[in-house]
């Protein structure tokens, strides 16, 4: 454990170096850095939590990777 996880019912989106977190109550925007920042630096990734306790859960490296992909969107993707 000690990697800053994206919660199953946010939505992420990332444009130019930021990243935009959306749980359909509030919005989060951090810088990309920071965010990635988490994944090697468990005192990064506890902060995170702590501070976003609505965005964020602490998880292993892969559940990380697993959630952030599953969890982003991109609307320049037409729709099918």
């Amino acid at each position: 454990m000690g990697s800053a996880c994206v919660k199953s019912d946010v939505w992420v989106m990332e444009d130019l170096g930021l990243m935009f977190f959306h749980n359909g109550r509030g919005l989060l925007k951090l810088n990309k850095r920071v965010y990635l920042s988490s994944l090697d630096d468990p005192k990064c990734a506890a902060e995170l939590v702590r501070s976003n306790p609505d965005f964020f859960e602490l998880s292993s490296r892969s559940e990380f990777v697993r959630k952030l992909e599953a969890c982003r969107i991109d609307f320049s993707d037409r729709p099918k």
